[in-house]
């Protein structure tokens, strides 16, 4: 982890539920994590752009995009 997630509590545990998720579904949009998480759309971006540096995969499909967990070649 990086950045905004090592230096506050509440942000790890948001990183936490989102990876989870993923783990769980395979997949998590934008949308997701903002009900996930009960936040704006602003944070759900900040919060997905972090984790794209470390744990999830941006895949975008026409006007959808989601992320998914990176496989150990992609880190």
């Amino acid at each position: 982890m990086s950045g905004l997630f090592l230096n506050d509590r509440k942000h790890g545990e948001e990183y936490q539920i989102v990876l989870d998720f993923v783990k769980k579904h395979g997949k998590i949009a934008r949308k997701e994590v903002i009900t996930l998480l009960n936040c704006k759309d602003t944070k759900a971006k900040m919060i997905l752009k972090e984790m794209t540096e470390t744990d999830l995969t941006k895949i975008t499909k026409g006007i959808y995009t989601y992320y998914i967990l990176k496989t150990n070649a992609d880190k």
